[in-house]
C-alpha cells in the first residue's frame, strides 16, 4: 500500500447514467489496472432513485479509492459536480492530473501513464489521445475514432471554441485547467458538453497536445448517450442550408449564443481577448463594420488552412452576430 501512495495521483471524473452493468464493470477494471499511477474516482450517479444499488456495489468492490454521490443532474452537470468534488480535496491531497472517464469504455493499461508523461514532458495543459471504436464483443469497427468521425486537429483557441476535437474519455489535464473548466461550467448553461468546455479552458491556459495512438476502446452500443457518428461533409450542410433556411438560422443562433456565453465567461476568468471579443460582440459595443471585417478575415484564414467545418461554423456565427437578435 505504501508503494501505491507514492505513485502520482490522477483524479478520475465520472458521470454514471443507467449503465449496462457488464460494460460498467469492465470499464472500472480498466481504470483500476492503470500502470504507474494511483487513481481516485469521483463519480456522480445521474439517474432515477432505486438504480444506484448495483452501481454502488460495483464501485465499492472495484478496488480503487472512490468518492460517489447520487444526483439527477444531466450529463454535463453531473460531470461538473464530480469535478467540483474532486477540486474540493486538492488542498489536502493534490493531484498530478485529472481525467474524464465514460461509463462503458475500456482504457488501455498505459492510458494515464502515457498521458501524464506527455503532460510533463511537453508542458501542455491538456493531452488527449485517439481511441478505437469497438463492438460490445470487442470487434474493432474502426481503428481510429478521430478518423472515423473526421475530427479536426485544433490549434488555436478559436478552433477549440468553434468545434470540439477532444473526446472526454481520452482527455488528461492539469489542476489549473480543472479549476478553470469548473468555473466556466458554473457560469454557463448546458449548450456545450464538459469535454468541449474543458478543451477551451486548456487552450486558453496553454497548449493542447494530441497523442496519435489509441489508448482507449470506445464501445459502440445501443445504449450510448452520445455515440460515435460519421460527420456530414460540408456539401450536405450547404444543401440543408438551401432547403431549410429557417431551421438553419435558428440553429445558427443557438450555436452562436452558447459560444458567446462561453467566451464571455472565459474573459471574466482570464481577461480580455480582442479577436474573440469582436467575433462574439462581448466586452464592449463593437460596430457592425468592425465585426463584419473580423469575420471576413477569420473565415479567409480557415479557407486558406483547409478547414471547411470551422469555416462553416464561423459563417453561421457571423449570421447570428450581424443579422439576428441573440
Amino acid at each position: 500500500m505504501s508503494g501505491q501512495s507514492e505513485l502520482p495521483l490522477v483524479k478520475v471524473i465520472m458521470a454514471i447514467h443507467r449503465p449496462e452493468h457488464r460494460l460498467f464493470q469492465r470499464m472500472l477494471d480498466s481504470v483500476v489496472a492503470q500502470n504507474g499511477v494511483r487513481c481516485r474516482i469521483y463519480a456522480v450517479i445521474d439517474g432515477p432513485a432505486g438504480t444506484e444499488e448495483v452501481i454502488l456495489r460495483q464501485l465499492s468492490e472495484a478496488g480503487a479509492e472512490i468518492d460517489v454521490t447520487w444526483e439527477a443532474l444531466g450529463v454535463r452537470a453531473a460531470f461538473a459536480r464530480a469535478l467540483e468534488r474532486a477540486l474540493a480535496t486538492e488542498e489536502a491531497d493534490p493531484a498530478a492530473a485529472f481525467a474524464y472517464a465514460d461509463q462503458d469504455d475500456v482504457w488501455h493499461p498505459d492510458r494515464l501513464g502515457e498521458a501524464l508523461d506527455a503532460l510533463r514532458s511537453s508542458g501542455a495543459t491538456l493531452v488527449h489521445c485517439d481511441a478505437r471504436v469497438v463492438s460490445e464483443a470487442g470487434r474493432v469497427i474502426a481503428p481510429s475514432l478521430h478518423r472515423f468521425e473526421r475530427r479536426s486537429k485544433n490549434v488555436t483557441l478559436l478552433d477549440h471554441i468553434l468545434i470540439n476535437a477532444v473526446t472526454g474519455m481520452t482527455a488528461t489535464f492539469t489542476p489549473a485547467v480543472a479549476r478553470l473548466a469548473a468555473g466556466l461550467m458554473r457560469a454557463t448553461g448546458d449548450g456545450l458538453l464538459h469535454d468541449h468546455v474543458t478543451a477551451v479552458a486548456a487552450a486558453a491556459l496553454g497548449d493542447v497536445r494530441w497523442l496519435d495512438r489509441p489508448l482507449v476502446d470506445y464501445v459502440q452500443h445501443d445504449g450510448n448517450v452520445v455515440g460515435a457518428v460519421r460527420r456530414p461533409k460540408t456539401a450536405f450542410l450547404v444543401l440543408f442550408w438551401v432547403f431549410g433556411l429557417g431551421a438553419y438560422r435558428r440553429g445558427s443562433a443557438r450555436i452562436y449564443a452558447c459560444r458567446r456565453e462561453l467566451v464571455d465567461a472565459l474573459m471574466q476568468e482570464t481577461g480580455p481577448k480582442r479577436t474573440l471579443s469582436i467575433l462574439f460582440r462581448t466586452g464592449r459595443p463593437w460596430s457592425g463594420l468592425r465585426v463584419y471585417l473580423r469575420y471576413g478575415l477569420e473565415c479567409t484564414r480557415y479557407l486558406l488552412r483547409g478547414r471547411p467545418r470551422h469555416w462553416h461554423l464561423l459563417v453561421r456565427c457571423c449570421d447570428a452576430a450581424l443579422f439576428q437578435r441573440t
